[in-house]
Formats: structure tokens, sequence, C-alpha cells
């Protein structure tokens, strides 16, 4: 007799000896998926007759039954096996002899749940509708029109969640919004929840997952781990560097309510691996082989991809968790050569938002305070990346037009409490949001309005015709918004570079890189003899000098590791500006010693941080061959943790990665304060250097 292999090991196909040692296997045992290792019953052998009668019984079944009858899912029926047989054959395609794969569904309503690491109850169901719901599209406009017209409607509620539903904002320009406006009876409603028809109840988070996908999507994806987590353990453990490092960056997500949904196992796929993906920079590397992966570079290509598969399958159907995921997967890029880049996500996101109205002042009055919070913070968020995407030339062109958003300031209380929601075994994970992460965010959003009026100003056409004016309201603008700083963001009230102090480093280092930007502009629009040229060289030299002020406290201070990527993509620049000036031959000797020694700083910066962000590699390959070809005398450092981690293959005792004593001869003050040309590799290969955001 043939012996049965457990649910997880048919899956993918591979022996298992359930039936000799029991369950869990040991496959099961050594993958830690003992919660989801048992053997399934046989499916019951279908005889031709036996199938035709129990169609015709079926059949006649319905035209007895009242109308309604053809709505109730099977779940909500008395358990009986002649009913079962007859549903079970009506659900089976036409045009096969085979039986559908059956489906594990998880009762996410009932039973402990996995995070807890209880036994979790499964039942065995009938398979899984995967096609399409019928969507009744006809008259999708005329429910828009009378959602518009019946004025205020409550959010949806945790309960309606699962169904698929779109948010949308409406305009009073098309003949809906005209028609809403003229038939409303009091005030008009423009945030409208807008869901297909669907006949069947309410569908698990995992059933709407796979809504739309036929058995080889199914099969691929399983086969991909696109649905995979890691262990619990290791999986809480990510959640807690993210909530404390990646978070106060970009609080886009509510963190009680994401914790309880993992809780109950009702999370969003994609958003999770979307969220992993953001936190891997800042995980250790044991908690990173926790997870199951041997490098960083693994781990985030493994999460991303994941991710990635989940969008392009449309797994996901929630709005708002597209819009989170898109936000945290932009701080991401694996590949230079990939077509879903930063810059894909950032659009996506723009797109989702203005779809949703996060830009509009009217959907405050639609929604719950907490929610309309979350969606604000959201918005600034977006706000800020777009902006220092195109000031540090990471992007072309601006995505957000501010004329066209009124979306008020954030504020201190746009950071309510969201620790109710969170289970209290899990709530450990979060830690308390402080009044200088909320107060980095608004200094963010203030200081990325000044950026974007020096973008449209000076930098997006680079123009050559500059109104003396404009220049001295943006110099005034900034030096006001620096003076105006809370005490919490000032250098001199830091009390822990790990804690507050990182972000005071980040918030400057944006700050003085933008001013980088424009005296750069300014300079290049002077003739090299003009007055004006050496006014803007001079104050060109005093922001060089005030990043690297940035770059070296975190240097010293050893919290390289703790800041997000655009702190990264600010130290380069740092170095190209750098290695720009030096090659003036008018230099000073004072000047060519800062300039030397800023470079040394921000290579040191990025060498410690390329084994957690190994994209940065491609960065210093970047100087490698800058360093070459403009004759001066620099080594970048850079160690390869690329994502096939040939380091491994090195004949260094250390695999490849620098020493201590490499280091001082590397970086020491002998090889680096000379600038005469080198022997070096050039540049090979085809990667070239990451720029991200985060």
């Amino acid at each position: 007799m043939r012996s049965e292999a457990c649910w997880p090991c048919r899956e993918r196909k591979v022996k298992c000896d359930a039936d000799t040692t029991g369950i869990p296997c040991a496959r099961c045992s050594s993958s830690d998926r003992t919660n989801e290792c048992f053997v399934p019953p046989r499916q019951r052998r279908r005889i031709l007759n036996r199938t035709r009668r129990n169609k015709k019984t079926a059949a006649r079944t319905r035209q007895n039954a009242e109308p309604a009858a053809d709505l109730l899912a099977f779940d909500h029926l008395p358990e009986s096996t002649t009913r079962q047989e007859a549903e079970t054959e009506e659900l089976t395609p036409q045009h096969t002899s085979e039986p559908q794969p059956p489906q594990i569904l998880y009762s996410l309503s009932q039973g402990p749940s996995l995070a807890r690491g209880d036994d979790m109850e499964l039942h065995w169901s009938q398979p899984l509708e995967t096609s399409t719901p019928e969507t009744n599209e006809d008259d999708v406009m005329a429910r828009i029109c009378q959602r518009i017209a019946s004025g205020k409607v409550k959010p949806p509620t945790r309960s309606s969640r699962r169904i698929w539903r779109s948010m949308e904002y409406q305009n009073s320009f098309n003949a809906t919004g005209i028609l809403g406006e003229a038939l409303a009876r009091h005030e008009s409603c423009r945030l409208i929840e807008i869901a297909p028809k669907e006949p069947a109840a309410e569908r698990s988070q995992r059933d709407l997952e796979l809504m739309g996908l036929d058995e080889h999507d199914i099969s691929f994806l399983s086969a991909k781990g696109a649905f995979e987590l890691p262990p619990d353990q290791a999986c809480q453990e990510m959640f807690k560097v993210y909530f404390h490092y990646a978070f106060p960056y970009a609080p886009v997500v509510d963190r009680g309510e994401l914790l309880a949904a993992y809780d109950r196992r009702e999370h969003s796929s994609f958003l999770l691996q979307a969220l992993l993906a953001n936190a891997v920079p800042y995980a250790s590397k044991e908690l990173v082989e926790k997870c199951g992966y041997a490098t960083h570079a693994a781990a985030q290509k493994s999460f991303y991809q994941r991710a990635t598969l989940l969008y392009d399958f449309n797994c996901e159907k929630s709005q708002l968790a597209l819009l989170q995921g898109s936000l945290l997967l932009g701080t991401q890029w694996v590949s230079y050569f990939s077509d879903k880049d930063f810059t894909f996500w950032a659009f996506n996101a723009v797109r989702l938002a203005t779809r949703m109205g996060i830009h509009r002042k009217h959907i405050e009055d639609e929604l719950d305070p907490k929610s309309y919070a979350l969606l604000k913070r959201i918005f600034w968020v977006i706000y800020i990346r777009d902006v220092l995407t195109t000031i540090s030339g990471l992007d072309n062109a601006r995505l957000v037009r501010s004329k066209q958003c009124d979306t008020p300031t954030l504020t201190i209380d746009d950071w309510p409490d969201d620790e109710a929601s969170c289970p209290d075994h899990l709530g450990r994970l979060l830690p308390p949001v402080e009044t200088y992460h909320k107060q980095f965010l608004i200094q963010m959003a203030a200081l990325a309005r000044i950026g974007s009026a020096a973008h449209s100003a000076l930098l997006a056409l680079q123009r050559h015709s500059l109104d003396d004016k404009q220049v001295s309201d943006l110099q005034d603008a900034i030096f006001e918004w620096r003076l105006a700083l809370p005490r919490e963001l000032r250098v001199e009230s830091v009390k822990s570079w790990k804690q507050e102090g990182v972000w005071v480093l980040v918030l400057m280092a944006w700050c003085y890189r933008m001013e980088c930007m424009l005296y750069r502009a300014l300079r290049k629009a002077h003739q090299p003899t003009a007055f004006e040229w050496a006014a803007m060289t001079e104050r060109l030299h005093t922001s060089i000098f005030e990043l690297d002020t940035c770059i070296r406290r975190a240097v010293t201070h050893q919290v390289c590791s703790l800041v997000p990527m655009s702190f990264s993509t600010a130290v380069a620049t740092n170095v190209a500006l750098c290695i720009e000036m030096l090659l003036n031959p008018d230099l000073t000797t004072s000047d060519k010693l800062m300039y030397e020694e800023a470079i040394r700083t921000g290579m040191a910066c990025l060498v410690e941080q390329q084994e957690s962000r190994p994209c940065l590699t491609w960065m210093l390959r970047l100087f490698d061959w800058a360093f070459t070809h403009s004759g001066l005398c620099f080594t970048s450092g850079a160690v390869d943790f690329g994502l096939e981690d040939r380091s491994a293959n090195s004949t260094s005792p250390n695999g490849g990665r620098p020493t201590q004593d490499s280091w001082s001869i590397m970086l020491g003050p002998d090889t680096m304060s000379s600038l005469f040309p080198v022997d070096s590799a050039v540049l090979s290969g085809a990667d070239w250097p990451e720029w991200l955001t985060s």
C-alpha cells in the first residue's frame, strides 16, 4: 500500500516519513512547520453514474429552493455527506475528469493562533473558488453616484476588511460627481468605498489573496514561498527591529493593528514581506540566520522577490496595504536593471494615494481621527521622499504637485496611541514613539517644502538667469528653519547617539546635502572669474564641511548601521563633491586636506554599511573607477557582499573582508593624503551603483 505524505511534503513533492515516524514528520520538524504537518484524508473516488445522478439531484434542489439560497456558502450548511458530494460535483470544472486539489483553510476566527505556538484548528473544505468573482460593473457608476449623493458615510469597519474593496476620492468635474452633488440631499460625500457584488460570505485573508488565481498560479506561488514567513520567534524579532529603527523614518502602518492581524493570521502577506525586506538592513547577522538566510543580501532579495510576486499576481486586494507596501518596497533595489526599482514603487504609491484622495483635506471629515492621522502621515512620507529623490538627483521629475495638495501640516497629535489594539503578549515589540521621532518627521516635512521651492526655482531646469530675490529667500528659509528646530533635534541636546542622535544626524545631513546641491547649481551659473562664483564656492565649501561633520559623528559614535539609506546617499554625494573639488588645480592646501579627510570619512562610513546593505558595494566600485580615472590615490575598500556571496570563495582567511590592519593601510593618512596616479584596476562588470532612498 502506498504511504501517505503530510501536506507540506506533498505540496513540495518530497519524500515524507510521516507513516513511520508519525506526526510531525522529520522534514516539518526541521523546517519549523510542525503546526502545518498533517496527513490529509483520501478523496472519495467518484463514479461517473453517481456524478451525473448527483448533478441532477443538485439541479432539482436548486429549482425548488428559494433564490436567496444560491447565495449561501457551503460552510453555513449542516454537514451532510450526500449534500457535500453534490456540492463538490457542482464546484468541479466541467472540462476535467480529475478532482480538484483540496485546499487547506485556516480557521482564523476559531481556536488559538499560530503566533502563540498553539495547535491551530484546520478543517478540510471544498475546493476554493479561485476564479475572479463575477462583478457586475454595469451599474458601478450609478452606485458611485448614489454613494456621493447619500452624504457622509462611516469608514469601513474591521469586519468588512476581508472583502475586496476600493476607496476612491471623487472630484466634481465628471458626470458622476456632478450628478452626485446635484442629487445630494444634504452634503455630498467625496471619499467613496466601492465593492463588487459578491454573493459569497466573508472570506478569510488567505482566501482573498488566492481569489482570482488558478491552481497553477497557486502552485507556483507556493513553490516560490511567497506566503512563507520566518519562524515565529524570528519574525517577532524582525518586527521589533523594524519598529525601532525603520518605522520612525516612515510611520506608514498602524503598529497595533498590524501585530493584531499577524496574531490572528489575518495579515497581508504582501505587506509583511515588504516590511521584512525593510527590516533586514538593521538586523544582526544572527537574526538573519534565524530567519533562514546566510547573508543580508540573500534575505533582502528573498523578501523583496516574494512581495513582488504577490503584487504581480494581484494577491493583495487592499488599497491601503498596497500603498503601505509600495512605500516600504521603495527603499529596496536588488538589481539595477530591474523594472520594479524604487521609482516604480514611488510612482505606484503616488497613484494609489491620489486615487484615495489622501492629498486632499476634505477626507478628514469622512474618516475617524485615527485613520485620518495614518493617511496624513503617509501623505507626508510620500511628499518628503518625492522631494528627496529629486533634490538628490535620484529621479528626474517630481511626482507630487504641491499646488494641488492641501493636506494640513503634521502635528504631534498625528501619532495617536496604537498600542491599545496590540495583543498583550506582543506589546513588548512596540517601542514608545518618542517626541523626537514625531518632531523628526514634522521638521523633515518643513524642510521638504523648502526643497520643493528650491527644486522649482533652481534645480529643475538648471536656469542660467537667476532671480537674486529667490536665492536670498531660499537661503533665509533654510537659515530660519535651522533656528526654529525644537530642542529635541539639536546636536547639543543629544544624550544618546544611538537613540535621538541618529535622527538628528539624518535630519541635518538632509539639510546640508540640499544646500550643497543648491550652491553647486548657483556656482555653475557664473563664470569662475565672477565675484558671485567665489561667493557660491565658499558657501559650497561650508556646506560640504557641515555634511562631513554629520558623517564624522556617525562614524565616531558607531551608528552607521542604524541610519536609513538616504543617509548613505548623502555620504556618496559628499564624496563625489569632494572628488570634484579636489580636481581644481587652484585649491589651497588646507582645503585639499579637508576634502581628503572628508573622502576618508565617507568611505569608512560606506564600507561599514555594505555588509548590511550589499547594494553599497556598487557605489564603492563607482568610487574605485572615479579614483582611477581622476588620478587620486584612494581605495574604496569595497567588499563583495553581492547576492551570490562571491566573497565566500575568497582566499583571504577573513572571507575577503578587510581586517583591522588592512583598514589602517587603506585609510591611513600616509596613503590617502597624496595626489598622484596609481595603477589600480578599472571598474569591470555590468553592475552600476545603486541609488536608493529610504
